[in-house]
């Protein structure tokens, strides 16, 4: 967990608020490639934060390809891994979905990330409809009902 000058951060606290746009969207993928956040099809976006530091972050990455699979939404994940950490893991899963580096600092300075592993959830505008901690797949078809 990324340490706040808070001594306690509520949950409800982490994470763009309810209904704001992510503004920020333009990123590298592992392989160099630019990725740009956007809706392709017209519906929402899912943004995944791990660290391959957290043990609750690497208990998620099974159920990534299966959450992906559950939904026609766009699918990212941001990780502080290094991109050979993401080629072994995209490669190992079977993962089709981009896998952006970031370092927690930057999780949380872009998007307010103060807690892992976390979800944002937007619809095809990039509003935030939900937001959250995930362990598995279950936490996932909890936020994707609120879409």
């Amino acid at each position: 967990m990324l340490k706040t000058n808070k001594p306690y951060t509520k949950l409800s606290e982490t994470g763009p608020n309810i209904n704001t746009i992510i503004s920020h969207t333009s990123f590298t993928n592992y392989d160099d490639l630019p990725v740009v956040v956007r809706s392709n099809n017209g519906k929402g976006v899912v943004l995944i934060y791990v660290s391959t530091m957290c043990v609750h972050c690497i208990d998620l990455l099974p159920y990534l390809k299966s959450m992906y699979d559950q939904s026609d939404l766009a699918f990212y994940i941001f990780s502080d891994g290094t991109n050979e950490d993401h080629a072994e893991m995209a490669d190992y899963f079977k993962w089709g979905f981009p896998i952006i580096l970031m370092e927690q600092e930057e999780m949380k300075t872009l998007f307010n990330i103060t807690t892992l592993p976390f979800v944002l959830i937007t619809d095809q505008t990039l509003k935030v409809v939900s937001k959250g901690v995930i362990y598995n797949d279950s936490d996932y078809i909890f936020h994707l009902s609120k879409l």
